[in-house]
């Protein structure tokens, strides 16, 4: 169901908490107001020494820190205004003259940094039906971004209804790790610092909105593992962010040591560890320290005062008239969703909640592919989901290898099947309204390759409707069934040898979903050709009788041949031409004698020239040498030939156009020719580049960064290839952004660089990408 945006407005302030999967165990509505961030003030010495030392790295442009990139500067900003510092707007101008409302990153660091919620305004329809966030509308979701949304939320203390950090929340616990942990891309291990960071925001969050945090256990487990405590400049920031992360999970830990010992830590500039990001992270937890004794949140009281028919809210006692607000008794039992696939269904169980003091209502809620998530009521504690079935269409198929041999071309190709994943969960809700969420189920509908279509047409544009089916329009034709790996060899032979033709291959799984195709074109077969006089001697006047062979392969060919004589100087002395586009058979090949008659008048060295031509282009030629003398004396001598041969190998990647001149006799010899593939049959030459200097890996805009620009250059350019456009990357640029080293752009390289720059935007110190990859067990694997 669509909604207007108005309507938008109106449904989702109460459908946010409800329909956010996994945010919590126990959800309940407060009376409260909108609050807004407030500037502390900065009453410790050390919050003081630390915005002096923010101010000093004020640069001549008005950035702060490292003006290549934004990160230092909404870092300082954020860390003055919250310690009350002012008269730093020319830096905020800095800042906003970078703005860029489609980038996620930047506006949500821009919303943090100044405190203004308007800017997350500008993110209403930037976020994904999963909850989360990417850098880009209509890029997938990712922990990072995400993160810096959840951050803006939490700094200007957004209360608009177009974004919902509830769902924010929902989408970073399906991101976990299955240890706890999160990590910048999808598959990479878990990272302890951004694990930390993203349990303080998301603690700040669901302790503002009296949500529990138990869905995270692990993942402060896992920061209390993996974080051990350093006052070390390479180790305090994950330190500082592991006490931030404990002090809003509920964890209430002892800070008076920690922050005696933070203190000593800071330099006699008033820096932490020489850096302004981990500056920040210090101020926040200095602060964090000075507010540890005030009262718990989730027990405080609201106060509603009357004025001639207004309602306003304070954060003060004013009138007697005072509505306190807590959390409804949470059930004894935590609802626990335990689901299981049996004969292609899922069956779905859960445990009944109800008590004496609460009796529950139960609806299912089920979605597919990450979509809408679908509700039912249901009445009782068992449901089952029969329409579980693998929905998605396998990955486009790939070339493995191809043989050319005989008159046919054998291709090996390989798909994967792509699962489709639902997910489950149910909720509970009370007649006090109180409303109960169980955990999250995923199961994956995977049917796996069937098979592969493969079809010939003389067209290279997709064609969908060469899918064809049995009358009960289920099965379908033609089949070329696949290995248990999804792997198949298929014959092609060209419907008509003699006009361009192309292959279409298309994967099929169990379940009938068709893959987008592949698209090839089918190799122009190669001529070759050999000529031989039966004398290296004639007279003048003699008739000289040549024979010709000519040879095609792997199909047949139809061309223009001529046998041209020349003499020495040049110059023509006969010519013979055969039947406009003779057909050169792939069995049998082409053999046909000449005889061509010596005019009176010449003598000296003569050379007879057979040549086959296609479309007015030179396909293959051969010469053989012979000698007309005056005296009238023959030799029976058999003539040497020199054969001259144009051949084209094609593969996945490049077309080498080799010509070769082989002299002999009267032997000829049949090569097979094997290939990765055959994409193109375009001629390149290749030539040997000069040595380049070492390129950075990702930066393939050479501006010296690894960032969302690259990322973006990357995709584009895999966008371009996708579709077969012509690259516009140069050598050096595809050397820097083939980031795994696989001789291919495409968006495994994108995503990795976009992971990189996450790592470095939250102060990853490593500054060769090789190095990261190598750190988080992604470095690409060298061939020997």
């Amino acid at each position: 169901m669509k909604f207007s945006k108005r309507t938008k407005k109106k449904v989702s302030a109460c459908l946010s908490m409800i329909l956010a999967v996994n945010t919590c165990s126990v959800i309940s509505f407060i009376a409260s107001g909108s609050d807004s961030a407030e500037a502390s003030t900065a009453s410790s010495p050390a919050v003081s020494k630390a915005a002096t030392y923010l101010g000093t790295k004020v640069n001549p442009d008005k950035s702060i820190g490292d003006n290549r990139i934004i990160n230092d500067t909404s870092y300082a900003l954020s860390a003055l205004r919250a310690s009350g510092a002012k008269g730093y707007e020319d830096s905020f101008g800095w800042l906003s003259d970078k703005a860029d409302s489609q980038n996620t990153d930047i506006t949500a660091r821009l919303a943090s940094s100044s405190g203004n919620s308007e800017y997350l305004g500008q993110m209403e329809t930037k976020q994904n039906k999963d909850g989360g966030f990417g850098l880009y509308p209509d890029y997938s979701s990712d922990v990072l971004d995400s993160l810096l949304v959840l951050n803006a939320i939490n700094e200007t203390g957004y209360s608009g209804t177009d974004i919902s950090g509830a769902s924010v929340c929902s989408y970073l616990i399906n991101a976990k790790n299955k240890d706890g942990g999160f990590a910048y891309a999808e598959s990479n291990k878990s990272d302890p610092l951004l694990t930390a960071i993203a349990v303080y925001d998301i603690g700040r969050f669901c302790e503002k909105n009296r949500l529990d945090m138990s869905q995270f256990s692990t993942s402060i487990s896992y920061i209390s593992d993996n974080i051990e405590d350093s006052y070390e400049d390479g180790d305090i920031q994950k330190t500082i962010c592991k006490y931030l992360a404990l002090s809003t999970s509920g964890q209430n830990p002892q800070l008076d040591d920690v922050i005696k010992k933070l203190e000593a830590a800071q330099k006699s500039d008033g820096s932490f560890a020489g850096d302004i990001t981990t500056t920040y992270w210090a101020i926040k937890l200095l602060e964090a320290g000075e507010k540890s004794g005030i009262e718990d949140p989730v027990t405080s009281t609201s106060t509603a005062t009357t004025q001639t028919g207004t309602t306003t809210t304070s954060s003060a006692v004013t009138t007697s008239m005072t509505t306190t607000t807590s959390i409804p008794p949470t059930p004894v039992s935590e609802l626990k969703l335990n689901s299981s696939i049996k004969d292609g269904t899922v069956e779905l169980r859960w445990n009944d909640i109800s008590d004496n003091n609460n009796t529950f209502r139960y609806k299912l809620y089920r979605r597919g592919n990450g979509g809408e998530w679908e509700s039912n009521n249901v009445n009782s504690t068992i449901a089952a989901d029969a329409t579980f079935k693998d929905a998605n269409a396998p990955k486009t198929p790939q070339f493995l290898d191809a043989v050319i041999d005989s008159g046919k071309i054998i291709l090996s190709v390989q798909s994967k099947d792509t699962a489709t994943v639902y997910e489950y969960y149910v909720s509970a809700e009370s007649e006090e309204n109180v409303i109960v969420v169980s955990n999250t189920t995923k199961h994956e509908a995977l049917s796996g390759i069937a098979g592969f279509v493969a079809k010939v047409t003389d067209s290279d544009k997709s064609s969908p409707a060469l899918i064809e089916y049995e009358s009960d329009k289920k099965t379908i034709k033609d089949l070329i069934k696949a290995d248990k790996d999804g792997k198949a060899d298929i014959t092609v032979v060209p419907n008509d040898p003699f006009s361009p033709q192309y292959i279409h291959i298309f994967a099929a799984d169990n379940a009938g979903n068709i893959s987008s195709e592949i698209i090839a074109p089918i190799p122009e077969s190669t001529i070759t050709a050999k000529i031989t006089a039966d004398k290296t001697t004639y007279s003048a006047g003699d008739t000289v009788s040549l024979s010709v062979v000519s040879e095609s392969a792997p199909f047949d060919s139809k061309a223009d041949a001529k046998v041209t004589v020349i003499d020495e100087k040049g110059n023509k002395v006969s010519e013979h031409n055969f039947d406009k586009d003779t057909v050169i058979t792939a069995d049998k090949g082409h053999k046909d004698t000449v005889e061509i008659k010596l005019p009176d008048n010449v003598s000296g060295k003569m050379k007879a020239v057979i040549t086959w031509s296609r479309n007015g282009e030179e396909a293959a030629s051969a010469e053989t040498e012979f000698t007309v003398s005056a005296s009238g004396k023959t030799t029976t001598t058999s003539s040497a030939t020199t054969t001259k041969t144009t051949s084209t190998t094609s593969t996945t990647s490049k077309t080498t156009s080799t010509a070769t001149k082989t002299t002999s006799k009267t032997t000829t010899s049949t090569a097979k020719t094997t290939s990765s593939a055959p994409v193109t049959t375009t001629t390149t030459t290749t030539t040997t580049q000069p040595v380049q200097e070492k390129t950075k890996l990702g930066d393939v805009n050479f501006d010296n960064k690894v960032d969302s620009v690259d990322a973006s250059l990357i995709l584009a350019e895999y966008a371009k290839i996708s579709t077969n456009q012509n690259t516009t990357f140069n050598e050096k640029q595809f050397t820097a952004g083939d980031v795994d080293e696989t001789n291919v752009i495409d968006s495994v390289d994108a995503s990795k660089v976009l992971a990189y720059y996450s790592y470095t935007s939250t102060g990853g110190k490593l500054s060769d990408m090789r190095d990261w990859l190598e750190l988080t067990a992604e470095a690409p694997k060298k061939e020997d």
